[in-house]
């Protein structure tokens, strides 16, 4: 009998991600860089495919958390990572959140307040079945209110 040839697995499909953040990463004694962190993770991690970037209000304002988090895609680009657009929060992220829903299974992993997604299922209830899974980051500093 012929020798028993094993074949590698076949690659499993990467796993849909959209980030909705709140970034400040560092920009303030009140400021952590968790959000950067986590998105710099997530865009090289393995079995990972970013289908978008969303910025939302919540520890800076959301002028902050936009330019921030731009400023690190930009940064991760120029080390050769490829990454969606930035979507600003509002009008903008709400659509386009909205889009990659209606386009399939999609985890979302909520960095700062839940505006965006809930605004982009507000509008469209029907696209609830394609979060496959929603990761909310929370936190709790002293004289916050929760």
């Amino acid at each position: 009998a012929p020798p028993l040839a094993l074949a590698p697995p076949a690659p499993l499909p990467a796993t849909r991600v959209w980030v909705d953040t709140d970034a400040a990463c560092g920009l303030s004694a009140r400021t952590d860089p968790d959000d950067c962190l986590a998105l710099m993770l997530l865009a090289t991690a393995p079995g990972v495919r970013l289908t978008g970037i969303s910025t939302v209000a919540g520890n800076a304002s959301l002028a902050v958390a936009d330019s921030t988090t731009r400023a690190l895609v930009t940064a991760l680009a120029a080390d050769g990572t490829t990454l969606p657009p930035v979507h600003a929060g509002g009008a903008d992220a709400v659509a386009a959140l909205g889009r990659a829903l209606g386009e399939g299974p999609l985890v979302v992993v909520a960095l700062g307040p839940l505006t965006n997604v809930a605004a982009a299922l507000e509008a469209e209830p029907a696209l609830a079945h394609n979060v496959a899974r929603l990761v909310a980051v929370m936190g709790r500093r002293r004289g916050h209110l929760f």
